[in-house]
């Protein structure tokens, strides 16, 4: 475990966590994050939770999370979320929690295509 959150974190560099490989769960809640680095996860394929509440990111895409199969739960309420690529959740297979409560608008559609599969509901998106 690795608890990060509250810190002002603006900026995290892409090769932070590269040898944390045995990493499960990662907290960079209550931070500052625009955006993270499309490869900060990737040498973290143990991980299972990820906890992103309230930052600012605004975009993710299938890169964030490509090598993380085994994540079951990632936590991005209270951000600015506009966006969700189409494939951001494409390889977690795992996956049954994502709170997505209290961002931007999100682009419905792309929402819905990647929660449709998940267990529960799919609550609004809109802040």
């Amino acid at each position: 475990v690795l608890k990060l959150s509250g810190n002002h974190i603006d900026f995290i560099a892409e090769e932070s966590f590269n040898t944390l490989i045995e990493l499960r769960t990662l907290d960079l809640s209550n931070n500052f994050l625009e955006k993270l680095e499309p490869n900060l996860l990737a040498n973290t394929r143990k991980l299972k939770e990820v906890f992103l509440s309230s930052n600012y990111l605004t975009t993710l895409t299938e890169q964030h999370f490509v090598n993380n199969k085994g994540l079951i739960s990632i936590k991005l309420d209270n951000n600015q979320l506009v966006k969700l690529d189409p494939a951001t959740f494409d390889n977690l297979k795992k996956l049954t929690e994502v709170d997505l409560v209290n961002n931007a608008c999100l682009d419905a559609f792309y929402a819905n295509k990647q929660l449709n599969r998940l267990n529960g509901d799919i609550r609004e998106f809109c802040a």
